[in-house]
């Protein structure tokens, strides 16, 4: 009975691991429905909120300080033609370097560059005095300073002080 029940003791495990184990030689259902299945990834939606209608100021409210105007190409023209013509260059290139440093803008400010050809204050003060006018570098937002400065140094130097712009 001892041979017996150690024998049952002995082949019981070994067999029910024996079963288990026959499974691992089967493929698994998941990887054969995996292959026959076609997933097309469908979008999910995502709530947004609807902006909800701003009330309009009131006629009490106080209006806001526009800003100035930029001086447009046709305002200051004469200013162009005058220059280009005393300095001998072409008003074209005079035009078209202001509109590209500044879009014709006197106010134009990056670090040290300002104004509408985005003079640096080193460039100025020394073009200035080559010119016998005033060398203050506030005089880089004057248009008509601006523009006859620019004139002067596209007569010198042509556009390589503009390497940007042209």
């Amino acid at each position: 009975m001892r041979i017996v029940s150690a024998f049952l003791i002995g082949f019981v495990p070994t067999f029910i691991g024996f079963i288990g184990a026959s499974n691992i030689f089967e493929e698994p259902k998941a990887v054969v429905l995996a292959e026959q299945i076609e997933v097309t990834p469908q979008p999910t939606s995502v709530e947004t909120q609807t902006p909800s209608p701003r009330s309009m100021p009131s006629a009490t409210a106080g209006k806001p300080t526009p800003t100035p105007d930029v001086w447009s190409p046709p305002d200051i023209t004469s200013m162009f033609v005058r220059y280009a013509n005393v300095y001998s260059v072409d008003q074209n290139i005079l035009e078209r370097l202001a509109n590209c440093e500044s879009h014709f803008n006197p106010q134009a400010v990056n670090r040290d560059y300002l104004g509408m050809f985005q003079f640096s204050t080193n460039t100025w003060v020394t073009n200035r005095q080559q010119m016998g006018f005033d060398a203050n570098p506030v005089l880089r937002t004057n248009i008509e300073e601006s523009i006859r400065t620019a004139a002067y140094l596209l007569s010198k130097r042509g556009v390589s002080p503009w390497p940007a712009c042209i």
